[in-house]
């Protein structure tokens, strides 16, 4: 009987010294069912995926990327530095189809200034897809230069916004117009930054 009884325990020994030990996890241990999915990264309102900024003069250019940086950071933008006209447009059709760009653009630069660039690219509609926003950022704004720049909103239907004269030390004027309602798609089209078009 006592033989026998070893014998079991004999067996017993073996087969458990074969499998490992079995582990009991509480609730707050146990592994999920599903594997954890990464958030998608945040993205601008109006689905912009970068920004450029046109401008021929190299401090200014680094002071526009500086008061956005926080802004570019915290809606994942790229952002694409242009000194003409002609360079905004070639690296705006590199962009592919889905990708969209918030701008600031310099009204007076030479070879091609801000003002070229908007009038040709309206004869290019595929690139104008591309393009959510423009902040036209220049000094000295005149009348004929915001009859042409209106004209262009008029006829394309991208919003538009021209810097007040203290752009320099008005950052949430670039912001604003940004995150506003008529970039962002939920205006009716009637309105140009928050105000009536004439």
């Amino acid at each position: 009987m006592a033989t026998t009884a070893c014998y079991y325990l004999g067996m017993l020994s073996a087969i458990s010294s074969g499998f490992p030990p079995t582990v009991r996890l509480s609730a707050d241990e146990a592994p999920s069912a599903t594997a954890p999915i990464d958030a998608a990264p945040k993205k601008h309102p109006s689905g912009a995926t970068h920004l450029f900024i046109v401008e021929d003069t190299s401090n200014m250019l680094a002071r526009i990327k500086g008061l956005l940086s926080g802004f570019v950071k915290e809606n994942n933008l790229k952002v694409i530095e242009c000194v003409q006209g002609n360079f905004f447009r070639e690296k705006l059709a590199q962009l592919q189809d889905d990708e969209k760009a918030l701008v600031v653009l310099d009204g007076n630069m030479p070879v091609e200034s801000g003002l070229d660039a908007l009038q040709l690219l309206q004869q290019e509609p595929k690139l104008l897809k591309r393009i959510n926003a423009v902040y036209f950022n220049s000094g000295d704004i005149n009348d004929l230069m915001k009859l042409v720049v209106l004209d262009w909103h008029k006829a394309t239907k991208i919003p538009v916004q021209f810097a007040p004269l203290h752009w320099k030390t008005d950052t949430d004027s670039m912001i604003s117009f940004f995150n506003s309602e008529v970039v962002i798609g939920k205006s009716t089209g009637k309105k140009l930054a928050g105000k009536p078009v004439k």
